[in-house]
């Protein structure tokens, strides 16, 4: 499998990512992905922004645990776990946390790339699977 052979792909499920997401990529500084109602959007929002947040604040607390103190539900401690912590995504998005200190942002390129990432592993399954690149590219968009 060479690289170069994912990149027709890829650059369909970006188009389409971006399809899908219409008008998010006109305003990726001020919307949300949320169609309508608050959605999860905010709760995912809110983690993304203690997580960015702490780590670029006080990195020692990813290795201490602290991160997981979240200030929500004050005074409970480990109150981060009770939902999706995305401390991963957040190490992800640290860089361009520190660029733009841009919550909003992070959070769509978060959306928008993980729609596209997504979308080409399981073109990737699928081709693997059964070979076909048109049904891959089939199973990459219907996912």
């Amino acid at each position: 499998m060479k690289p170069r052979s994912l990149l027709r792909p890829a650059a369909c499920y970006v188009l389409f990512a971006a399809v899908v997401t219409w008008p998010l990529v006109l305003h990726p500084f001020s919307r949300l992905a949320s169609p309508q109602g608050p959605g999860d959007s905010y709760l995912n929002l809110w983690i993304l922004g203690w997580d960015l947040r702490t780590l670029s604040s006080h990195p020692a607390a990813l290795l201490t645990g602290r991160i997981f103190d979240a200030n929500i539900f004050y005074p409970a401690v480990g109150t981060l776990a009770y939902s999706d912590h995305l401390i991963l995504q957040a190490i992800a998005l640290l860089p361009l946390y520190l660029a733009t200190h841009d919550l909003t942002l992070c959070y769509n390129v978060l959306l928008f790339g993980s729609l596209v990432a997504s979308a080409l592993t399981m073109h990737l399954f699928v081709r693997e699977v059964i070979g076909s690149e048109a049904g891959a590219f089939a199973a990459g968009l219907i996912w």
